[in-house]
């Protein structure tokens, strides 16, 4: 897979996948490698073609702290949106879970595509949006699970 299947592309015509497929560079990694660090400047949004990438925070805010995994990602993902939607800072942690290979698309490269193609820029960020969203409805899923697990062990949960 070259990242094509991407819901990041649901409903474009298979010439517009393919010219943002021109876009990108395929890159690879091997297990346990980062990708991006929360805070990192967001230069690049990628598409996972195959493997797997946990999404981290650290413990601790300081270089070196061990990182909590928030979420794994595996082929037809979306990382580092942030590349697009300002103010292009990576809001987790990426690392490779096992071998990865990864579409990585230029912010700028592909914004600047985008702003002389309107009616594909507005799909493409409809896409996004939603796939952001998805993301974030899971993580509010996993965060009121700690928070009522956490309340719970502290007898102050309502039951």
């Amino acid at each position: 897979m070259d990242g094509a299947g991407s819901p990041l592309f649901a409903d474009l015509r298979d010439l517009q996948v393919q010219q943002l497929l021109a876009l990108g560079q395929k890159r690879v990694l091997l297990a346990g490698e980062p990708i991006f660090a929360l805070g990192d400047a967001a230069k690049h949004l990628y598409v996972i073609a195959r493997g797997s990438v946990a999404l981290t925070l650290p413990l601790q805010p300081l270089a070196g702290a061990r990182q909590l995994t928030v979420a794994e990602e595996s082929e037809g993902s979306i990382l580092g949106w942030a590349a697009l939607v300002a103010p292009h800072k990576y809001a987790l942690g990426a690392q490779a879970i096992t071998d990865v290979a990864l579409l990585a698309l230029d912010g700028a490269v592909l914004l600047t595509f985008l702003r002389q193609h309107p009616k594909l820029h507005a799909a493409l960020m409809t896409n996004l949006a939603t796939a952001m969203g998805r993301r974030l409805n899971r993580l509010q899923t996993i965060t009121m699970h700690t928070l009522r697990r956490d309340l719970e062990r502290r007898g102050l949960a309502a039951h």
